[in-house]
């Protein structure tokens, strides 16, 4: 088996003792992976997106990238003010950073490199680890997000603060 599938494979199966409901994404065989929906907070609410994908990097590391979609539609005033806060929240973030794809969605994506010195169970749980730490770091700042999605200008998120 090659060592992309047995990475994504041994990770979608932590994320599945995790609890998380885990789908394959085959829509590229070079770049094997898996997606989820994923409650932010205890009771279940505040959906994310969540997409990781194996790709082959250069000499001696691999990479699994870490996508989320924090909203996935935003008006364009709406957009506006998430940019101003993205160049705020950005400074913060230990890992990954914000952006808008296409000036439309909010989205947070860390690559994590991955010696090829790791087995792939120790690959795994390395980005098992970088997501669980990122997903805390996305939570921190999804209801500001809904906010700024849902109307509320920077200023006046500043102010709530």
């Amino acid at each position: 088996m090659e060592r992309s599938k047995q990475i994504m494979d041994a990770l979608e199966a932590l994320l599945r003792e995790q609890g998380f409901d885990v789908q394959p994404d085959g829509r590229l065989d070079e770049h094997p992976g898996v997606n989820m929906l994923i409650p932010l907070q205890e009771d279940g609410t505040e959906l994310v997106f969540a997409e990781l994908h194996f790709i082959t990097g250069p000499q001696g590391f691999d990479v699994i990238q870490l996508y989320t979609t924090l909203v996935g539609e935003l008006q364009p005033q709406a957009a506006a003010e998430t940019a101003k806060a993205i160049a705020v929240w950005n400074q913060d973030l230990l890992l990954g950073a914000f952006a808008l794809r296409d000036d439309r969605q909010l989205y947070h994506r860390y690559c994590l490199t991955v010696p090829r010195s790791l087995a792939p169970g120790q690959a795994a749980a390395l980005a098992l680890d970088a997501f669980s730490f990122i997903l805390g770091q996305i939570a921190e700042y999804h209801g500001d997000a809904l906010l700024l999605a849902s109307g509320t200008t920077f200023e006046a998120l500043c102010a709530m603060d």
